[in-house]
């Protein structure tokens, strides 16, 4: 009988779970800064368990941002990370139904 270990393919597949999460866990983290920046000046924003209205959170983070001298990188590295976050799981999606298929 012969083992199931890990193959290569299998071992880049794995890579792309902490990936994912990472990258999601960075852009939750940047986009609860965004809104405690904007209730900081008594802006509203959605609430940890209403709908999140990102674009128009965004928005208005871009539109005070100059008035209150904050970086204006923070929406766009929410975004960034949330395209990396999507690309990771892509991937490890596809790699897993690759690597299933071989076996």
């Amino acid at each position: 009988m012969q083992s199931i270990g890990f193959k290569e393919m299998d071992r880049i597949h794995v890579l792309f779970l902490p990936a994912m999460f990472s990258f999601g866990v960075v852009a939750c983290i940047l986009y609860f800064h965004v809104t405690a920046r904007l209730k900081s000046i008594g802006e509203s924003v959605p609430g940890l368990f209403e709908p999140k209205e990102a674009f128009k959170t965004f928005r208005k983070y871009r539109d005070n941002a100059s008035q209150n001298s904050w970086p204006k990188w923070l929406p766009r590295a929410y975004w960034a990370a949330l395209v990396f976050a999507a690309i990771s799981g892509w991937a490890f999606v596809y790699w897993h139904q690759v690597s299933s298929a071989v076996l």
